[in-house]
């Protein structure tokens, strides 16, 4: 799915522009039509547009550098986030736009991030979506919900990653920097629609 998206020359671009200009809402949380549990959790990341787009730009940014610890802080940052569900207020989708702009910027500028910087950025990244992710307490079903939700912001990021690798070695890196672009372009609109009025993301 990631490479459909992402690929040059695909029509990513126009996808993810479209998807972010699309008026229709976009579930966040609780449960989505038709869905429970295991497979309401799974499908949670991919609907929810602040949480792909950060786990897209993330992955861009990780693959690279070959490293797992990036992984490490976005899961523990992950369990802080969920651990803290509730206990005061935050601005969860901007911050989470914020660090897209900062990822697309420093894909498009080939800059690489510093280790110090990029595992700290994973952390808050998974601190925030952990935050904004926790489904209502359903017993069971609570944890079937966050495995799945699990499960595919694990996919997202490794097929993100692998992907980074790919573009990294295509025509100097240039595919990777038109990424950039798109997650540029996509977190600018998301901002401008959270600016203009609720969009179902909340």
């Amino acid at each position: 799915m990631i490479r459909a998206v992402m690929a040059p020359g695909g029509g990513g671009g126009c996808a993810a522009v479209a998807f972010c200009m699309f008026p229709a809402p976009v579930w966040a949380h609780g449960n989505l039509p038709g869905g429970n549990g295991f497979q309401a959790g799974f499908a949670h990341p991919f609907v929810a547009a602040d949480h792909l787009l950060c786990l897209i730009a993330l992955g861009l940014l990780i693959g690279p550098t070959n490293s797992r610890w990036p992984l490490a802080a976005f899961l523990a940052g992950l369990a802080a986030g969920t651990a803290v569900v509730g206990k005061f207020a935050l601005p969860v989708q901007p911050l989470l736009m914020g660090l897209v702009l900062i990822g697309g910027v420093a894909l498009m500028a080939r800059q690489a991030v510093a280790p110090p910087v990029l595992y700290l950025g994973a952390a808050f990244a998974g601190a925030l979506i952990g935050f904004d992710t926790d489904p209502p307490a359903q017993g069971g079903d609570t944890v079937l919900r966050l495995s799945g939700s699990v499960t595919a912001m694990g996919l997202i990021l490794l097929n993100a990653m692998a992907l980074s690798r790919v573009l990294a070695g295509w025509l100097g890196g240039v595919p990777l920097r038109v990424a950039g672009s798109w997650l540029i372009a996509a977190a600018v609109l998301v901002l401008a629609f959270l600016l203009r009025g609720p969009l179902g993301l909340t």
